[in-house]
């Protein structure tokens, strides 16, 4: 086989496997110590190798020239999948090698959760609170743990594995207890690895509230309405019976016209008498 055969096979790529996943090692929050490796090409003195998020390699993220069959790589993120593949250069170009990807680790080292709701040491939380906690670059999931005491022996919450919440924020499916105290803690997890878990927070439930003292009040009974005032008696008033005759009643007004009679005559007597 001349130099020129074997320079149009592609490279054999060794290290890391296929898929593989938790690779490398977390140092300040950032991935290092990957190593890509394949095999070498007989006449090749030269390779070009790159990195990827995606299959296309449309736009290649990391790339560098290997004089040897072997690549140290840049600072990479936590929980990640990365796509490569390798080619040689010199003093021909060979085609691009296969495909490959791995998955970066998480880390037990990787920045734990910060947790922001509830806040450490409130009171007065409603029995169905909402968890909140940090992103974490990388995490597929987080777990969550709330317990009664700060050991966690007995959790009444448990969310692990198959049971893993996929986002940030969580609201209390349960009823807590009135005015306790619990304890609760986080940690992101991915597909092959997880976080160191949070410090631990507390938080008090809400008192119970105060018994209503007439919880089942009687209707008020309506006031009684006035008797209505009876309608007005109608009362006739008879009129009054004539008890004096009708003889002595004529009797009296002719003597009192007789009576007028005469005391015109006098008058007129008198009135005579007068004149000289």
């Amino acid at each position: 086989m001349t130099l020129t055969d074997s320079l149009t096979q592609p490279p054999t790529l060794t290290s890391p496997l296929n898929k593989a996943s938790g690779v490398g090692v977390i140092t300040s929050d950032t991935i290092r110590d990957i190593r890509l490796d394949w095999k070498a090409l007989s006449g090749a003195t030269s390779y070009e190798w790159q990195l990827d998020y995606d299959t296309n390699f449309s736009n290649v993220s990391f790339e560098d020239d290997a004089e040897a069959s072997s690549a140290r790589l840049p600072a990479l993120e936590p929980a990640t999948t990365y796509y490569w593949r390798v080619r040689a250069t010199e003093p021909v170009l060979s085609p691009w090698s296969a495909k490959r990807s791995f998955t970066t680790t998480l880390g037990a080292e990787a920045i734990v959760p910060k947790l922001t709701s509830p806040e450490a040491g409130v009171t007065g939380m409603p029995l169905k609170p909402i968890f909140q906690w940090s992103l974490i670059a990388g995490a597929h999931c987080y777990e969550l743990l709330v317990s009664t005491d700060i050991s966690f022996t007995n959790p009444v919450i448990i969310k692990i594995g198959d049971y893993a919440l996929p986002s940030t924020a969580w609201q209390c499916d349960i009823s807590l207890d009135y005015d306790t105290t619990y304890y609760w803690k986080v940690r992101a997890t991915s597909s092959d690895t997880c976080s160191d878990w949070s410090a631990a927070s507390a938080f008090t439930t809400e008192s119970q509230p105060e018994p209503d003292p007439n919880p089942n009040p009687e209707p008020s009974s309506p006031l009684p309405s006035p008797p209505s005032s009876p309608p007005p008696i109608q009362q006739t008033i008879p009129e009054a019976q004539q008890t004096t005759p009708d003889w002595i009643i004529y009797l009296m007004g002719f003597m009192g016209f007789t009576v007028t009679v005469l005391l015109v005559i006098i008058l007129v007597l008198v009135m005579r008498i007068r004149q000289p």
